[in-house]
């Protein structure tokens, strides 16, 4: 057997990792299109790298410092050192924190006794701390304690099991799908002659996680959020709003998805959790290690060697199998260490090709993808100083004012993890947010403390403040033909014209009735006198960060 091709390890369930092959992982890309006959693009300049970087392991865009300092570096192995330094950064931890928290238990409004914050936090700490893949998952898997901190049996972990409370079979899906890539919860309600997962491997799997349950510490009628304490029973916790649901379940052995029964050496009901993750992050577990190589090589690359990226099954056929072969046999033997996964990944020299609009699935060009709504807002309060700029002419509380912009962008920008690529383009009306929108229209006025009332003042040529408008907004300086048509747009004559402010985003049940946009109350600002120039400046910087080069990733 050269390579084990995915039928084999989904079929048999073997122990064995698979074999791992001796070329590099360049190599073995580069063996790939040279058999399909594919010429890569261009490598990517510095500037792109850096911002492509920075976006995708701390969800950041780079200062223009950065940017500079970036591009005169001459040493050859700087893009390995950027890839260290950013890894390092406490910034990476918050960014994955989010990433793994919207994927695992999605964004507010949580329930009562759901506490999304102490679960994010578990997870940035663990990323802090570059705990193995296997050790954490397992955590998750099994953790029992307070839901909220402020005790000593406080853990944060928890909450993962507590957003599935009243849907078990939920839960079963979720964890079968995140991390293992296995969509077993089709078969929840019948059974599909093509697929290999029937109702009952459903009931079986779905049967480990019955046997935990929250014990309120509160008084659940009082409203506000609660404290319970998450422990296992050692029968099915048949109580509670879940009861009919968790009922369905009761009468059937836990049992993995290769046929393994989920037992602990003493009790069955205690242990089902415990050996439900020894299972699942087995080193031999045919799912695990693959699923999380696919994952994250789609998280950088675009696309997964398996799409869709959490659908292994037996029709699958990888693209790149002994490329995919081999990430995984790394990860194995790397101790399931994540940092050294993503390290590999961002290394690769398809990471560092050009960008196109029509990426192929052997990774020859690099996607462009619209920034996540998180992402969006952290470039727009870099490029433009928003929460400094709001602070400096709001008297709102700042807690709350961060709160309320994000809430904002998420709710206007938000891609689910589900909707593909084609559809996350963007949309008229965000469009239309960021062309219109009181936080742009506002942060970019030539006002004192703000960036470009900043850079008017301190910078005495028209070239220099068009080079610091492009660092800022797009990562790099312009080009001579840019350069050429900004001069003599902000020279030419010019009627002065101030727009009244842009009309309040109505609320939604999803932002709340006392949702208030605070950027509204910047409105009065641009009545201000202008002279002709600055606002030629204000309309550039304004048509930067309108752009689709800010708003995507590349």
């Amino acid at each position: 057997m050269r390579y084990a091709p995915l039928l084999f390890w989904l079929a048999s369930g073997s122990a064995r990792a698979a074999p791992r092959p001796t070329l590099s992982v360049d190599a073995l890309l580069t063996k790939e299109w040279k058999h399909a006959h594919v010429t890569p693009a261009q490598p990517i300049g510095d500037a792109g790298f850096l911002r492509r970087a920075k976006v995708d392991l701390t969800g950041s865009i780079p200062t223009p410092e950065e940017v500079t300092a970036f591009i005169a570096d001459q040493a050859a192995d700087k893009r390995t050192r950027l890839i260290d330094t950013l890894l390092s950064q406490p910034a990476h931890a918050a960014h994955f924190a989010d990433y793994w928290q919207h994927l695992l238990i999605g964004r507010e409004p949580f329930g009562p006794i759901v506490d999304g914050e102490a679960f994010r936090e578990f997870l940035r700490a663990s990323f802090v701390e570059n705990r193995p893949w296997n050790a954490l998952v397992e955590s998750i898997l099994t953790a029992s304690g307070e839901n909220r901190p402020g005790s000593d049996q406080s853990n944060g972990a928890v909450n993962y099991f507590l957003h599935y409370t009243r849907t078990p079979q939920d839960l079963s899906g979720r964890t079968a799908r995140v991390f293992l890539g296995v969509q077993i919860q089709c078969a929840q309600c019948h059974n599909h002659p093509t697929e290999k997962w029937k109702q009952d491997d459903f009931r079986h799997f779905t049967a480990a996680f019955i046997t935990a349950a929250p014990v309120p510490i509160d008084d659940l009628k009082t409203p506000g959020p609660k404290r319970v304490f998450l422990r296992d029973f050692d029968k099915p916790a048949l109580r509670g709003p879940a009861k009919m649901e968790l009922a369905e379940f009761a009468s059937f052995a836990p049992t993995a998805l290769d046929g393994t029964a989920l037992k602990g050496p003493s009790v069955n009901g205690a242990n089902r959790r415990q050996a439900l993750a020894h299972w699942l992050t087995a080193p031999a577990n045919p799912w695990f290690a693959r699923a999380m190589v696919n994952r994250m090589w789609s998280y950088f690359l675009g696309a997964g060697f398996v799409e869709p990226i959490d659908d292994f099954r037996q029709s699958s056929v990888p693209t790149a199998p002994a490329l995919l072969d081999r990430l995984t046999s790394d990860f194995i033997q790397s101790g399931f260490d994540l940092k050294k996964l993503i390290r590999t990944i961002c290394t690769t020299r398809a990471y560092g090709l050009a960008a196109s609009a029509r990426p192929d699935r052997l990774w020859s060009r690099h996607p462009l993808k619209p920034l996540t709504s998180e992402e969006l807002y952290d470039a727009l309060n870099s490029a433009t100083n928003l929460e400094a700029f709001l602070a400096r002419y709001t008297k709102i509380d700042m807690a709350k004012m961060r709160q309320n912009l994000r809430r904002l962008v998420t709710f206007l920008f938000d891609v689910d993890e589900e909707t593909s690529e084609s559809e996350a383009e963007g949309t008229i009306a965000q469009a239309l947010v960021l062309l219109n929108g009181a936080a742009t229209s506002n942060t970019t006025l030539a006002l004192p403390g703000s960036v470009l009332g900043d850079l008017l003042a301190d910078i005495p040529t028209d070239e220099k403040v068009i080079d610091s408008l492009y660092l800022r907004a797009l990562s790099r300086k312009s080009s001579p033909s840019e350069l050429t048509q900004w001069i003599a747009f902000v020279n030419e004559p010019r009627e002065v014209v101030r727009t009244p402010p842009p009309p309040k985003v109505a609320a939604s049940g999803k932002l709340g009735k006392n949702f208030r946009d605070p950027a509204q109350r910047l409105g009065k600002l641009a009545l201000g006198p202008i002279t002709p120039k600055k606002q030629a400046f204000e309309d550039l910087f304004w048509a930067l960060i309108n752009s689709s080069e800010f708003f995507y990733r590349h």
